[in-house]
């Protein structure tokens, strides 16, 4: 899925899909400074569909039996019990892990990385580290196909050998749609700034800083044998060469 380039922080804002649950995250998953863009939890019918699907259909004919046998003239309270706990309170305890199995798990965006977690585990990928995001067809998972590390063996890919991937996602398409966005937009951004940071390192290599004035002093124009600031006059200490 390809998205596409926000202009700014805001338009991505307004394309954030309504699948959008504010407050998923535990806090702690959040780093200093980390600005939340989207969190939701999955759909916990569809987490575990045969779990739950199948605790609902016991359920449902357990519901019958009990039922039509208290309309019958051979309706057996004993055995409706007996039942009731083999059946009725094992499938309970099914659907409870059905759903605290999706509380338990959250999936977001922010403006650094996209972030999976499930129960005390959180795993995370960088955008800079994102290669695609895609929805796979008939089916609520999405899927963040990670760049190959030009460092690691052919095959693997940056950090981890499986791709991150969300499933049970109410609207997996947008959601994709807006995570391939929010990629596009922030590792842009990310390589802005180290590139700016770049060119500050450059221009600062073989200068020295004036201890009175602050200005950078480019080490080429210092007079060896009494150097000194060309604006305020100041000595400069300057290490020997090969330090």
């Amino acid at each position: 899925m390809s998205g596409y380039l926000p202009q700014s922080e805001s338009e991505l804002a307004s394309a954030r899909p309504g699948s959008h649950q504010p407050g998923s995250l535990p806090p702690e998953a959040v780093l200093a400074g980390e600005k939340i863009l989207y969190e939701a939890r999955p759909s916990y019918r569809a987490l575990h569909p045969v779990a739950f699907w199948g605790a609902v259909v016991v359920l449902a004919f357990f519901a019958l039996v009990v039922v039509g046998g208290s309309l019958g003239n051979g309706y057996n309270l004993g055995m409706a019990a007996s039942i009731g706990a083999f059946v009725f309170f094992p499938e309970v305890i099914v659907l409870a892990w059905v759903v605290s199995d999706a509380r338990r798990t959250t999936y977001a965006l922010t403006d650094q990385r996209a972030i999976l977690r499930r129960g005390d585990d959180f795993t995370s990928a960088p955008y800079t580290d994102i290669a695609q995001v895609e929805a796979k067809p008939r089916s609520a998972s999405v899927v963040f196909t990670l760049a190959p590390d030009p460092a690691a063996p052919t095959g693997y890919s940056r950090g981890q050998s499986r791709p991150l991937v969300w499933r049970a996602v109410r609207g997996a398409p947008a959601v994709a749609a807006f995570a391939m966005s929010a990629t596009r937009f922030y590792s842009l951004r990310q390589r802005q700034k180290v590139l700016r940071q770049d060119i500050v390192t450059a221009s600062l290599e073989d200068k020295v800083v004036c201890e009175y004035c602050r200005a950078y002093i480019p080490i080429s124009t210092l007079n060896p044998n009494d150097p000194r600031c060309p604006r305020c006059a100041a000595p400069i200490a300057v290490a020997p060469l090969g330090m």
